[in-house]
């Protein structure tokens, strides 16, 4: 399973919040972490916010940053929210949140970001399949027939984002 974090998910991962626990669990369970570079701006000002309100001391915050900064690099599949990859565009990825603001907006109140991290999570169901049908395709045994490709779950503690995935088959 591939898991995509929002940013409400992620930053539980870095500071004390409810739920904390049930993520760290789902991260555990997941054979992969992905999460948009959306999602790294939106936590380093979340982050930034709990050190002003006190929640982190200035030192607890550098820490945190720090290792925000390394997992992004050596730990999650980081989804460019720019430039180009495996052929998915920014316009892709705009276009996607487009789709899913005109689809969820009104009905659940989805803000722009989280109609991002939406459009991000379902194109990379859609490239995950992709490569499955690739590789399922060009394998000489019969090892993936009947397999499915990996789920791909998005995790959000926003409701209106969370109501939107599930209806996108994304929770």
């Amino acid at each position: 399973m591939i898991l995509y974090l929002d940013t409400s998910a992620l930053v539980k991962l870095y500071a004390e919040e409810p739920g904390r626990e049930e993520v760290q669990a789902a991260v555990e369970g997941a054979k992969v972490i992905a999460v948009s570079e959306i999602g790294y701006v939106e936590a380093r000002s979340a982050l930034a916010r709990k050190e002003r309100e006190g929640a982190l001391s200035e030192e607890q915050h550098y820490a945190t940053v720090e290792q925000l900064g390394l997992d992004f690099r050596e730990v999650y599949l980081s989804r460019p929210a720019t430039g180009v990859t495996t052929g998915v565009t920014t316009g892709v990825i705009i276009a996607s949140a487009g789709e899913a603001a005109r689809r969820h907006a009104r009905r659940h109140a989805l803000r722009a970001y989280d109609a991002i991290h939406l459009a991000t999570a379902r194109n990379l169901r859609s490239e995950m399949r992709e490569l499955w049908d690739r590789r399922r395709e060009s394998a000489e045994t019969t090892t993936l027939e009947g397999a499915e490709p990996p789920r791909v779950l998005l995790m959000s503690y926003d409701a209106s984002l969370a109501e939107a995935a599930r209806e996108e088959s994304l929770a």
